[in-house]
């Protein structure tokens, strides 16, 4: 209650400075006077959040939250944090204050809404249902992370944090999302502890990095527009083209043109933006993983990465065919293979392609070497049965071998003389029937079989995470039935994303690393150093708490 008494002092110094009149001079005051405000209010509420640490759902923390909940004064809070919003919106405010204060203040008052228990602190109540906090938390919806951890002592403790604009930003990038979908792809399913081992040791490193890099921050923000106005522009620019070949639309064909060029213009820019905000992303991955090396040949390594990177060679194509497009307005089709990054499933096909690249190169050298030996042994032996000057020279042979034997139904037989149904001895008979088996039949099957191969593993596999994903909670591991039964009015779904958010986990980590280890509270404190010793024990495994504050807790092998 003095600790409460004093923070309601210092509210009700900060909002209303000017004792005679009574009003609100907060944010007329100096850049320092603000400053230090600021500091002193982030400081209070940390304070604040530190009373009630221990597990949202033990008994002593729920009555020191009451005891607090009771003690403050929330309408002077609510009347502070208008303010604050006020002086946000406007374009030049007279005094600047800290960006996270706002969402400090609304963590503050959900870690008390967890412990407090509607109808037991009318004034709470009021300031929970008021506009001024319904508007900071409508303002700032992206701004305050939540999730449920396993504290020190082993209770669960909702753990309620601001977000960094950083990594706001960063976690709405494609970057992150990509990265996010590639550990959910490579996790280990079978068993829920190392399932949870793998995400906590890949989140705290590369999706960590994703959410905390700065270099990235000032493009990043324009990376999902830049796509998607780019690939609106090339539909748009490829139906204006095909208009304007039309016969009857020849009368407006200097507008047309003239809007094409416009359009143009404009692709090429965005096609520019998304080369640069793929740079951005992938420099500083390059660099991140070799801050051993020297200078040089760090360059090298950076250089090699995005020489094998097909990303950096298809946004260097794009800008390319967005420049040619200027002079030439058929270089427009190819940015309408932008659909294959932009639909899921096309995705998920060609990412399964690449997974088999490897066995397809080989394959596919081996097709080369059998059908280079058929122009040699065509070249040697049948060279009157070629068309003329197709096989006067080993090259021509090759040439025309590789051409017309990987379209012809029939093999290369079809295409030589006495491929329409003539006997030519029984040399060409082995030669053609030779080619037809080994060709035709073996080597288009065996790659046929790699794809198709690639195709079934990536159906099992996108099966195996889609059955996991919906049939239990990606961090507790608990049944969805289990929470279907025991609340009936959210259920799984409503748990998996107020409570055990994956997402959220992600960003929770990315807060820990970038704020000061004097500002972290005990229960933050605690989860980063398990995160420095590569502990998964702050994930609440086969535990879970319910909205009506019961605890749904299972044994390791009852689901």
């Amino acid at each position: 209650s003095g600790m409460a008494g004093a923070v309601n002092m210092i509210w009700y110094c900060v909002f209303t400075s000017d004792s005679r009149r009574g009003e609100s001079s907060y944010g007329t005051w100096p850049a320092e006077r603000c400053d230090m405000s600021s500091k002193l209010q982030k400081s209070l509420v940390d304070m604040l959040v530190s009373v009630v640490e221990g597990g949202t759902y033990e008994p002593e923390t729920r009555r020191h939250a009451l005891l607090l909940a009771r003690s403050l004064d929330w309408g002077v809070l609510g009347k502070l944090m208008r303010r604050l919003l006020d002086l946000r919106q406007m374009i030049q405010p007279p005094c600047s204050y800290h960006p996270d204060l706002l969402p400090r203040y609304v963590a503050l008052a959900c870690t008390l809404r967890d412990c407090v228990e509607q109808g037991s602190c009318p004034a709470f109540d009021n300031f929970w249902a008021g506009e001024e906090l319904q508007a900071v938390r409508s303002h700032d919806s992206d701004a305050v992370g939540t999730c449920e951890i396993l504290n020190r002592r082993g209770e669960l403790e909702m753990l309620h944090f601001e977000i960094p604009k950083l990594v706001q930003v960063h976690a709405r990038g494609a970057g992150f999302k990509e990265a996010l979908d590639k550990v959910l792809w490579e996790v280990p399913r079978e068993n829920p502890v190392q399932k949870v081992q793998f995400f906590v040791a890949q989140a705290s490193e590369e999706l960590v990095w994703e959410l905390t890099d700065s270099f990235q921050h000032v493009l990043l923000q324009w990376q999902p527009q830049a796509v998607q106005y780019s690939f609106t522009l090339a539909i748009a620019l490829n139906v204006l083209y095909v208009v304007l070949e039309s016969e009857w639309i020849s009368a407006i064909q200097r507008l047309g043109h003239l809007v094409m060029v416009v359009a143009g213009l404009a692709h090429l820019v965005l096609a520019a933006l998304r080369l640069a905000t793929h740079l951005v992303a992938k420099v500083p991955r390059a660099f991140r993983g070799d801050s051993g090396s020297e200078l040089p040949q760090r360059v090298v390594n950076l250089a090699k990465n995005l020489a094998l990177d097909s990303g950096t060679w298809y946004q260097l194509f794009y800008l390319w065919a967005s420049m040619q497009g200027l002079w030439d307005y058929h270089m427009y089709f190819f940015h309408l293979f932008d659909i294959c990054e932009r639909q899921p499933l096309l995705a998920g096909t060609l990412k399964s392609i690449r997974a088999q690249a490897p066995s397809l190169a080989s394959a596919a050298a081996l097709w080369l070497v059998i059908m280079y030996s058929f122009a040699i042994l065509g070249h040697l032996y049948f060279p009157q049965d070629f068309p003329e000057n197709e096989c006067k020279s080993v090259s021509t042979c090759v040439v025309f071998v590789l051409n017309f034997g990987l379209r012809a139904g029939g093999g290369i037989g079809d295409i030589l003389t006495g491929g329409g149904g003539e006997t030519k001895g029984f040399g060409r008979f082995v030669f053609d029937i030779s080619f037809f088996v080994v060709s035709t039949v073996v080597m288009a099957n065996i790659v046929s079989g790699i794809i198709i191969d690639a195709f079934g593993e990536s159906r099992e596999r996108r099966q195996t995470v889609e059955e996991d994903t919906q049939a239990r909670c990606f961090i507790c591991s608990i049944d969805a039935a289990r929470f279907d039964r025991a609340d009936r009015k959210g259920g799984f779904a409503a748990h998996c994303k107020q409570r055990h958010n994956l997402k959220q986990y992600c960003l929770l980590m990315a807060v820990l690393k970038l704020r000061d280890e004097r500002e972290l509270t005990g229960t933050e404190d605690y989860v980063a150093s398990q995160l420095q010793e590569g502990s998964a024990d702050f994930i609440p495994l086969h535990m879970a708490s319910l909205p009506s504050g019961e605890i749904l807790s299972v044994t390791p092998g009852d689901d």
